[in-house]
């Protein structure tokens, strides 16, 4: 299938700049998905870190959601949640500095449920796909959040955040009340124009 966006250009907008390694995001593509899209996110578990249960990433405000794609491994649970909690935990998810969670709008969830994994020592890094899928195919930038833990040297053991910005789905922008009245008043008077020309073309018509 043909793919809408392929995002050479978007990915250096839209990548995440994290502040720390870990596992950081990049919008790939979106593909359609029958009337809807398929959000696919390259991932890479950057070769300092590794994975505990309950680490995983969060993506902020993905507009429109419908459901996951495929999961790339059966450890990987996928959810999704209206709010992130503001957590004094160290081990907890963050929420990311400059944006705001729109309690309306669903947060992608993915968190690893398996054993500890790649926690003894350095790997080279590995990449791998998640996707969603959305109503929407327009694109905008949001934060995610990413939770891994150091694998080597003196902070081994210690957690590892990921922040920054990566592509989600946007609507079409809701015009605003005044927007709306301004637009009726305009049709409304596209309307009477009509009407008075018609009326016009009417009355100098022979008869």
């Amino acid at each position: 299938m043909k793919k809408l966006l392929f995002a050479a250009a978007a990915t250096l907008v839209l990548a995440g700049s994290a502040q720390a390694a870990g596992v950081t995001p990049t919008l790939d593509a979106v593909t359609p998905s029958g009337s809807n899209f398929e959000f696919i996110y390259n991932l890479t578990l950057d070769s300092d870190a590794g994975v505990r249960p309950g680490d995983g990433l969060i993506i902020y405000d993905f507009a429109g959601f419908v459901g996951f794609g495929a999961l790339p491994n059966p450890f990987i649970e996928a959810t999704t949640e209206l709010t992130s909690t503001v957590s004094t935990d160290p081990d907890a998810f963050q929420p990311v500095p400059g944006f705001t969670d729109d309690p309306t709008v669903e947060n992608l969830v993915f968190r690893w449920t398996g054993p500890l994994t790649f926690t003894e020592g350095e790997h080279p890094p590995i990449q791998f796909f998640l996707s969603a899928i959305s109503t929407f195919s327009g694109i905008r930038s949001d934060g995610f959040t990413s939770l891994t833990v150091k694998n080597n040297g003196a902070t081994a053991g210690q957690s590892l955040y990921a922040q920054g910005a990566v592509g989600v789905p946007v609507g079409a922008a809701i015009p605003e009340p005044g927007a709306w009245a301004l637009m009726i008043m305009g049709f409304g008077g596209l309307g009477a124009m009509l009407r008075r020309r018609n009326s016009r073309v009417a009355s100098l018509t022979p008869a």
